[in-house]
C-alpha cells in the first residue's frame, strides 16, 4: 500500500508536470533550433518537454496521466478497505503503464532523427539519452510496484465471513 501511495505521489507529480506542459503548450511559440532566440537559456529538459507538447498525442497523453492520478487514489482507498482485487488491478495497471514511457522515448528518437536527418546523431542525442534513462527508471519502479502488489495479493488474507446468527434456544 505504501508503494501505491508512492505511485500516487508520482502520478500527482506527473499531473502537475502535465498541467505545466499544457500551459507551456498554450504560451510557447514553437520554432526550430536555430530559429529559437532564447535557446541558449533553455535546459535540455525544459526544451525537450516543450517540444513534446507540440506532438499530436500530447493532449490524449495528458488526459491519461490525469486519469492515472484518479485511479491511483481510488486504488489506495480500496486497499485501505481491504479489497484484495485492488492489488491485482494495481499490478495490471503498473504493467500497462510501462508502455507509454517507451512510446515517448521512441517519439523523441523519431523527432531527433527527423530534425537532424541522421540516425547516428539521434542515437547520441541528449534528448534521446534522457528519454531512455527516464523510460528505464519508470520501468524499474513500476515493475517493482507490480511485484509488490502481487506479493500483497498472495499474502493478504481474504476477509472473514460474518458469523451465522445463532438460533435462539
Amino acid at each position: 500500500m505504501f508503494a501505491i501511495g508512492g505511485l500516487g505521489v508520482v502520478a500527482t507529480a506527473v499531473a502537475v508536470l502535465t498541467t505545466w506542459a499544457i500551459y507551456t503548450h498554450a504560451t510557447w511559440r514553437f520554432a526550430w533550433g536555430h530559429e529559437t532566440a532564447d535557446r541558449a537559456d533553455q535546459s535540455y529538459l525544459g526544451r525537450g518537454f516543450r517540444i513534446l507538447t507540440q506532438h499530436a498525442y500530447f493532449k490524449p497523453g495528458a488526459a491519461i496521466a490525469i486519469a492515472a492520478v484518479c485511479a491511483s487514489i481510488a486504488l489506495i482507498v480500496l486497499m485501505r478497505r481491504h479489497r484484495r482485487w485492488a492489488y491485482v488491478v494495481t499490478a495490471v495497471g503498473c504493467s500497462l503503464a510501462i508502455v507509454p514511457p517507451w512510446l515517448v522515448r521512441s517519439q523523441v528518437f523519431d523527432i531527433e532523427a527527423a530534425l537532424a536527418r541522421n540516425v547516428r546523431w539521434a542515437m547520441r542525442s541528449p534528448y534521446v539519452t534522457r528519454a531512455t534513462n527516464f523510460a528505464i527508471l519508470v520501468t524499474i519502479v513500476l515493475g517493482l510496484i507490480a511485484i509488490a502488489a502481487i506479493v500483497a495479493f498472495v499474502t493478504s488474507r481474504p476477509p472473514k465471513p460474518a458469523p451465522a446468527p445463532v438460533p435462539p434456544g
